[in-house]
């Protein structure tokens, strides 16, 4: 079997990092936060950019001192044991794909605002969307890599360039009434926040591929966290700042309609694009980690065999890639002909994450032991993300439904298949 091949360096990393988490998040959970906490949301704004800065510490550690493309549900393993980890790679993987369409729809309806078009196009722009995504990661990591760069650097640039406009036509009433809804509101905007933060494990799936984990792949998750921190701060206190929010809280698009409103149909444009560009950073990278997770799984017998094929000229998970975007499609279309609610999308991948987390960080502060700092930022992880799961309450429901299915799979299908062959 063919190996990963070692084509990340540190600004690759930075890159995969920004845009794993820097991402769809800054586009519309800044406005579902403010709606559930009002301005106290920069509260849990700030706790959960402390709790990012642990998380990517944390992650980025154990990669560099465990590289496999199984990421940090290897850690799991170690610690907790085969079943263990196995339940939580089947936990993630099954539920990005609900994530993705709840990216690939804030991709369209920036788009649909932006040109205008009309709605029901949404659903084929979200498609395609993911359709473009697959094709460039089945070319392989070194062309999504290096697109990824670029798209990062771009995002920044449009991020301080926004902070930068903005801060002057901030007003201090709109921070008032601070706390309308209290310390409960607060909460719920957190486990809303919360989606903004995810990505710090998926590129611990690509430690394998740095040509040095110990240094570059550190140096790129802490310089990620730092920034990410600032920037989602900021955006957030811009935006309510500058009572974006108060005016256009019902569009599906504020920021699109907002620079429409500056700038006319240009801003409109320029801005809906952006917005797209963005989007198209974070599945990209989230396509990058996934792929490897579904590849490590079936080289470790928890997905057919088939998935763990590495095509032997670019070194990449083809059949892995096509199998997540199966996925994709199948939950865009569950969304589409049964009218799922979005903030559904959004709440999945929360609580697999919050669960995934929990695990995950304890798992690294017991094999971390000589690395205090590691070991601080693990523990302090564990217990932000443990207080969180509560809150997520309305859909726990699907973690034990993928759990059953895994298990199923586990006792019933491999059984099966070995007495077969057999």
């Amino acid at each position: 079997m063919s190996a990963l091949r070692k084509n990340l360096g540190f600004a690759q990393g930075l890159a995969l990092y920004l845009a794993a988490v820097l991402g769809t998040g800054i586009l519309v959970i800044p406005l579902l936060a403010w709606r559930e906490g009002g301005p106290a949301s920069l509260i849990a704004w700030a706790i959960l950019g402390i709790l990012g800065l642990a998380l990517a510490w944390t992650f980025a550690t154990a990669g560099a001192e465990f590289p496999d493309a199984g990421g940090i549900q290897t850690m799991i393993e170690r610690v907790f044991g085969r079943t263990a980890g196995m339940l939580s790679r089947w936990l993630i993987f099954f539920s990005v794909p609900a994530g993705a369409v709840a990216a690939a729809h804030i991709l369209a309806d920036h788009l649909v605002a932006a040109f205008p078009l009309p709605g029901e196009y949404s659903f084929w722009i979200a498609w395609v969307s993911w359709m473009a995504v697959t094709v460039a990661n089945y070319l392989g990591i070194r062309v999504s890599a290096n697109v990824q760069l670029a798209l990062s650097g771009l995002l920044v640039l449009v991020l301080s360039i926004f902070v930068i406009v903005g801060l002057p036509s901030v007003r201090l009433d709109h921070f008032s009434p601070f706390a309308p809804f209290g310390i409960i509101g607060i909460g719920r905007s957190a486990v809303l926040i919360f989606w903004s933060f995810l990505g710090w494990e998926a590129i611990a799936h690509l430690a394998e591929e740095f040509r040095d984990p110990r240094r570059d792949m550190l140096r790129s998750a802490v310089t990620a966290g730092v920034i990410v921190g600032f920037f989602y701060m900021a955006v957030a206190f811009v935006l309510i700042g500058v009572g974006v929010f108060s005016n256009e809280g019902g569009a599906s698009a504020p920021l699109v309609a907002l620079a429409g409103s500056f700038a006319g149909r240009p801003g409109r444009i320029l801005t809906g694009v952006i917005a797209a560009v963005i989007c198209l950073g974070t599945m990209n990278a989230y396509t990058a980690g996934v792929s490897r997770l579904g590849y490590a799984m079936a080289r470790d017998g928890d997905l057919p065999k088939g998935l763990g094929h590495l095509d032997a000229r670019t070194a990449t998970p083809k059949n892995s890639v096509l199998f997540l975007f199966f996925l994709i499609s199948a939950a865009l279309l569950i969304q589409r002909f049964f009218h799922v609610p979005m903030r559904l999308f959004f709440l999945i991948p929360n609580v697999a994450f919050l669960f995934l987390y929990t695990l995950g960080c304890l798992s690294v502060a017991r094999l971390l032991r000589g690395r205090p700092l590691a070991v601080t930022a693990a523990y302090f992880s564990t217990a932000v993300c443990a207080l969180m799961v509560p809150f997520a309450s309305g859909v726990l429901f699907y973690p034990l439904l993928i759990v059953s299915a895994a298990l199923f799979y586990t006792a019933v299908v491999k059984r099966s298949v070995r007495r077969f062959r057999s």
